[in-house]
């Protein structure tokens, strides 16, 4: 969400917690037009999601550019469940690039 408001076409970005400042492994996504988001593949762990306005064309894989968007990223945890799925509780905060 932004400014309250689902926030379509979003930049999604989910990294494994432990590679926050030296990605090697890294999840993109767009949100639909409703503000909603799959993002499948993801094995059980830490992950820190970070939500950008048309942030697509963002150097993300610099720590200095990636340092900035992190003070409002959120944890998600995903379990070792047969599904591997979450559901998120609170809408994820859309950050101004």
């Amino acid at each position: 969400r932004k400014d309250g408001k689902p926030q379509p076409g979003a930049f999604l970005l989910l990294v494994p917690t432990g590679e926050v400042h030296e990605i090697r492994t890294a999840f993109r996504q767009q949100s639909d037009l409703d503000g909603s988001f799959e993002i499948p593949g993801l094995d059980p762990g830490a992950y820190t999601l970070i939500a950008i306005d048309n942030g697509w064309d963002l150097d993300w894989q610099q720590d200095t550019v990636l340092s900035r968007y992190l003070p409002n990223a959120i944890p998600i945890q995903i379990p070792d469940s047969p599904n591997h799925t979450h559901e998120l509780r609170d809408p994820i905060p859309v950050q101004s690039k």
